[in-house]
């Protein structure tokens, strides 16, 4: 999906004009350089919130709570580099036979909804929150047949999958060991 697309999803979730949030991406994106803009706003209010990145009920309260991840992820599914690098793994999974897809990490689903759209049995995982919760209206919305774990903690899943992807996550984590 392209950013357009992407940013009538984000007022389609939330009832609002897409003028709405297309000027709110434009403020966004004359203000902050890089590669995704709303990522800025991300890392103001963890600055301004002051995250003990040390301290996993502040880093997990922080996810949970940000409205922000919701735009910074549509951003940056919607670049080229991020569809090709979701493309190779589909590929790959394809080219060994592998049938099952754990996306761990998934936020807004996205590369569930991908795995789901090419055959694969796909699982959503991500801790509950805004960002979780934006993610499977958008599986409800594709009607995708996608499995959800929502992470409460550190405890083990106890299924097995062929596949576990993981993007963008471990920066995320306070211990990623």
């Amino acid at each position: 999906m392209n950013l357009e697309e992407n940013l009538k999803e984000i007022a389609e979730y939330f009832g609002v004009e897409f003028s709405s949030i297309l000027d709110n991406y434009n403020e966004v994106k004359n203000k902050y350089p890089g590669f995704v803009k709303w990522s800025n706003l991300s890392a103001e209010e963890w600055d301004q919130k002051k995250i003990d990145q040390n301290n996993i009920n502040e880093v997990m309260d922080f996810y949970r709570n940000t409205p922000n991840y919701i735009y910074e992820l549509m951003e940056y599914h919607s670049t080229d580099s991020k569809q090709k690098l979701s493309q190779t793994v589909i590929e790959l999974v394809k080219k060994y036979e592998f049938k099952s897809i754990l996306d761990f990490g998934s936020g807004i689903c996205q590369d569930s909804i991908v795995a789901a759209r090419e055959g694969l049995e796909a699982t959503a995982a991500d801790i509950p929150g805004k960002t979780f919760d934006f993610g499977k209206w958008r599986i409800k919305k594709y009607n995708n047949l996608i499995s959800t774990i929502d992470i409460h903690d550190e405890t083990p899943l106890k299924r097995k999958y062929d596949t576990i992807t993981c993007f963008e996550v471990l920066q995320h984590v306070v211990n990623p060991e």
